[in-house]
């Protein structure tokens, strides 16, 4: 309804039979075979009200040429204007590149960095069944900035035949920080919860590990377990966990829930992973919540505002970034000196105005 004008722009690799709407996206459809496949993008951009139609099939034209056509993609454009006062158009594009003969491709492949030695190549899943038979194995990869880092690799360099060095994970963890590891080693644990080589303390700690989406997900998990000896790897584990609970951070079980907490004037105690491992220590947890939407239960903003109790610098978290109100019974006497002086001084303010 509305639609002013109607065109298809198409890669010059494309078959010309596709100028028609209808033969176009049969054909997307034919390139499909799950019955939930993605067929198109769709873009929706407003049009100037101060123009007519032929400057906007030109603006149309130039976008959709030099953003899409030109890198591989057909697309199928219409203006809607339908009471003159908003001008807009709808743009399909197609998700599948073509190649030089105008067949469509997959829409993405994976690959996987692999290992040889000190060799390192990418192979995608059909040539690495090859691959692995010439001696290649898939390695797991993490970046940070631009450097891959194979945990697998610091496991194996580490153990001589009989011993694994205490020191193991500590050029990991000090490039990714000790979240990320134990995230992968909690992640691998999980997906190999069967096999009786791994401890069953370490089995139950994997559980308790928040894993991100990106891992969770079905179709990405698999590219971020370890395939170093299992009896090794919880080894492994065992000296990782360690290095965490030498931290003596503060968790749940020193914590009042946060779920129906009003957080005005309270201490409250950050998630651990929210802070970066230089400043990782039970003090720069405690936060002094001064107010903030996000100090409400019930209210829909998230934002909750006031200042680090160690060193009173302000800032704002989300009210999701908390694990709840430390208990009474384990705030330091430094901080209770800290609360007194915020409330003592909040006191002298009101007092002053005449609150």
């Amino acid at each position: 309804q509305g639609c002013v004008y109607s065109e298809i722009f198409l890669p010059t690799n494309a078959p010309t039979e596709w100028q028609d709407r209808a033969e176009l996206w049969n054909a997307v459809e034919a390139a499909e075979k799950s019955k939930d496949s993605r067929l198109a993008r769709e873009l929706i951009i407003a049009l100037p009200i101060e123009v007519g139609l032929d400057e906007w099939k030109s603006i149309l034209k130039n976008f959709v040429q030099e953003q899409c056509v030109d890198k591989g993609m057909c697309a199928d454009v219409s203006i809607h204007n339908t009471d003159g006062h908003n001008p807009h158009a709808h743009i399909l594009l197609t998700v599948r590149p073509l190649d030089e003969k105008g067949k469509w491709q997959a829409k993405t492949q994976k690959e996987y960095l692999c290992k040889r030695g000190d060799e390192e190549r990418g192979f995608t899943a059909a040539e690495f069944k090859t691959a692995q038979a010439d001696g290649w194995e898939k390695q797991y990869q993490y970046f940070v900035g631009k450097k891959k880092v194979y945990i697998d690799k610091a496991v194996s360099d580490n153990f001589d035949g009989t011993h694994l060095n205490r020191n193991a994970p500590d050029s990991v963890i000090a490039d990714y920080g000790i979240d990320r590891v134990m995230v992968i080693l909690a992640h691998t644990l999980n997906e190999k919860n069967y096999d009786g080589r791994f401890s069953r303390t370490n089995k139950e700690w994997a559980k308790t590990v928040r894993l991100p989406n990106c891992i969770t997900m079905d179709n990405a998990g698999d590219q971020y377990y370890l395939n170093a000896h299992p009896a090794v790897l919880d080894g492994f584990v065992d000296i990782v966990r360690e290095r965490y609970k030498a931290l003596n951070l503060w968790s749940g079980e020193h914590c009042n829930p946060a779920c129906n907490l009003d957080f005005t004037d309270r201490v409250m105690v950050l998630k651990p992973e929210i802070l970066k491992d230089e400043y990782k220590c039970p003090d720069n947890q405690l936060f002094y919540c001064s107010g903030g939407f996000g100090c409400s239960p019930t209210a829909f903003g998230q934002k909750v505002f006031g200042h680090y109790l160690a060193y009173g610098e302000t800032t704002h978290y989300r009210r999701s970034d908390f694990v709840g109100e430390l208990k009474p019974d384990y705030l330091p006497d430094w901080a209770k000196e800290k609360i007194a002086d915020v409330k003592g001084q909040k006191h002298q303010l009101s007092f002053e105005r005449g609150w």
